[in-house]
């Protein structure tokens, strides 16, 4: 039961990176203003902003990274310690 749990954590993970990898990088820095004094345009969130810890949205792209038969076999073998970074 608990390798089961844990090739759905790193499923989850994996998923995980891949969307991350795909989204707008948040550029820092102060909110952009238009020409109104109300109105502000913000960019995407940043991590921090997301609830996502900047060590797991490392970890998740680099299992994202992972081609997809590579990973199925770890998963198979039950070596999923062979994917933390």
């Amino acid at each position: 039961m608990q390798n089961d749990l844990a090739e759905v954590k790193i499923s989850a993970e994996r998923r995980a990176g891949a969307l991350l990898a795909k989204t707008e990088k948040s550029s820092g820095g102060r909110p952009l203003k238009t020409g109104s004094k109300k109105e502000v345009v913000l960019g995407p969130p940043t991590l921090a902003e997301s609830g996502i810890d900047k060590k797991l949205s490392s970890r998740a792209q680099v299992f994202a990274a992972v081609p997809e038969s590579t990973f199925d076999q770890i998963i198979e073998d039950g070596l999923c310690g062979d994917l933390n970074p």
